[in-house]
């Protein structure tokens, strides 16, 4: 199975892409952050401290891309799944990126909203269709829209 992960901050990494590693996905990550692009793909994995029980869950089996690069719609069109965690603000930005990737899909795509905003599928679909590329005839009920709450803490990362 092939996942999508929209932005690879503490969510992203250390809740989404944990629970994708966990479940067999080759993870692509997709950050707007060029460093932190660079940095996954150099290391190869990355910690995640689990309090309750205590013990770390080294994640791999992943790579990350550039928001809005060729590589990044590709990973679109090919994920088996996908999830954003980008932050409400900079949920409609991402909006043409999925679009030109849900343009070369020919299976269905659910995309979970893992997104700190009220009634986000309802908002994604406003967006979708307010963009001069319309969401392609093909995904018309092919897209599943998933909500998410995340219960998780997950606090700031240092170095």
């Amino acid at each position: 199975m092939r996942a999508v992960q929209i932005g690879a901050g503490n969510i992203g990494r250390g809740f989404l892409g944990q629970l994708f590693y966990e479940s067999g996905c080759f993870t692509t990550f997709i950050d707007a952050d060029p460093e932190l692009v660079r940095l996954l793909n150099e290391r190869g994995e990355y910690p995640v401290e689990v309090v309750d029980p205590l013990s770390t869950i080294r994640v791999s089996n992943f790579r990350a891309v550039e928001a809005g690069t060729e590589q990044a719609v590709r990973a679109i069109a090919e994920a088996d799944i996908a999830a954003t965690a980008v932050g409400a603000n900079v949920l409609p930005k991402i909006v043409p990126m999925l679009l030109a990737g849900l343009a070369g899909r020919e299976a269905p795509l659910d995309l979970i909203l893992a997104e700190n905003l009220h009634e986000s599928a309802a908002r994604m679909r406003e967006w979708f269709s307010l963009t001069p590329t319309p969401l392609p005839r093909k995904t018309e009920g092919h897209l599943g829209l998933v909500e998410a709450s995340i219960g998780r803490m997950v606090p700031a990362t240092t170095e």
